[in-house]
């Protein structure tokens, strides 16, 4: 009756207080739908929770709301996974495809048979890791035809499962990984710690392969691309991987003017480098090497090398072996050397010029990997013709001598 009453002598009032009510009901419905709003549908960096089953006590993802006005950013999972496909071992026949996830801020590493599914969290400074239990949020792994991955990140909110992104992409590089990553001693930190010298230009006499030579621990090996080697009886020799598929091996995976990596197989797939340690430059004078040379005929020579004599024949290998030079002219004695069963400085005569009165050769360095080309020339007979004559006359005179 009041309200009535109140209404009817003040009609003007009805619209301001109907309106007042409405203002009260839109702002009481705006504050029950707000944490609706502010709830999102992906995973944030955490803040107190821990990764269950982290080995490094790392923090687990946290889903709910943060403060009103903060700005959701999906991270970009995408930009800080590294995966690649481990080729298989040599002989070995894969049923599903190996894979190698790294994530590079937190520099940790998995290998996963695909398709499969990994979890992941943030740790304490919002930095993405895996876990080793399962949680809300993973990503599910596959892959198509001809190396290309398909990933789906998923989230749990609730008891509803979302998918909160996809992505496809062609598989990485598998990563190269250091020597201080392996414990010392071990075979993979022995071949990553190797001294590669170059390529040996001596075990190229005989082959059309390209060979490098190669210090591993307390061995030198000349390899090629096609040569594999295998860790046995606590060092790396060469080897067929197929002989004892129990045994680690390797190959050279690829070289270039400066770098030279490793395709190495165990129980997983693991790909190193090494840089080229190339030896100081030569300083060789050859006068003081060879002297007294005389042109005999256009296919032999003699000649003096290092205060010893010698005649050579064209195509001649002159070897240094315990300090003193020998000519090596059976086939089985060449090959020794060549595959390194015979060290030591090596010189071979390539070319008489009789015309010239010079000869020319190479000389290999017993590093195998450096080499010097020798051009000398005859001694001038001029001044000999000039002395015999003046010999035999001395001899005369004492022969005249009563």
């Amino acid at each position: 009756m009041l309200l009535q009453e109140y209404f009817t002598h003040y009609p003007s009032r009805l619209l301001w207080v109907g309106g007042g009510i409405l203002c009260l009901l839109a702002f009481g419905s705006g504050s029950l739908l707000l944490p609706v709003i502010d709830q999102p549908d992906f995973p944030l960096p955490p803040r107190k929770t821990k990764c269950a089953g982290a080995s490094q006590s790392l923090p687990s993802i946290e889903l709910g709301k943060r403060d009103r006005g903060e700005l959701w950013e999906m991270p970009s999972l995408q930009d800080e996974m590294l995966i690649s496909l481990s080729p298989p071992r040599p002989g070995i026949d894969l049923p599903k495809p190996v894979t190698h996830i790294r994530l590079k801020t937190a520099q940790q590493s998995r290998r996963v048979v695909l398709p499969s599914r990994i979890y992941l969290c943030f740790n304490d400074q919002g930095v993405l890791c895996f876990q080793d239990e399962a949680g809300p949020f993973w990503i599910d792994l596959s892959l198509e035809e001809k190396d290309n991955l398909i990933a789906k990140v998923m989230v749990v909110v609730g008891n509803e499962e979302i998918q909160q992104a996809f992505f496809s992409r062609k598989a990485d590089q598998p990563p190269l990984q250091k020597a201080e990553e392996f414990s010392p001693g071990s075979p993979l930190r022995v071949l990553a710690e190797t001294h590669w010298l170059g390529a040996d230009i001596v075990a190229n006499l005989n082959s059309s392969l390209l060979k490098q030579r190669l210090e591993i621990g307390s061995s030198f090996l000349d390899l090629g691309e096609t040569d594999w080697i295998c860790w046995s009886n606590g060092k790396w020799i060469k080897a067929d991987p197929a002989a004892d598929r129990d045994l680690i091996t390797a190959r050279i995976r690829s070289i270039s003017s400066q770098m030279l990596e490793w395709d190495v197989w165990d129980d997983v797939h693991t790909r190193l480098a090494i840089a080229l340690q190339a030896p100081p430059p030569v300083h060789f004078k050859v006068e003081e090497w060879m002297s007294s040379l005389r042109i005999r005929s256009e296919k032999q020579v003699s000649c003096i090398i290092e205060k010893q004599s010698f005649i050579l024949r064209l195509g001649d290998w002159v070897l240094k072996e315990n300090g003193h030079w020998r000519i090596l002219r059976k086939s089985d004695d060449r090959q020794q050397f060549v595959e390194g069963k015979r060290t030591g400085d090596l010189f071979i005569l390539e070319k008489i010029d009789n015309k010239q009165k010079n000869i020319k050769g190479k000389l290999f360095l017993a590093n195998r990997t450096q080499s010097v080309t020798i051009e000398a020339v005859a001694s001038n007979p001029k001044h000999e013709k000039k002395r015999l004559p003046s010999q035999a006359n001395h001899r005369q005179r004492k022969e005249k001598t009563p």
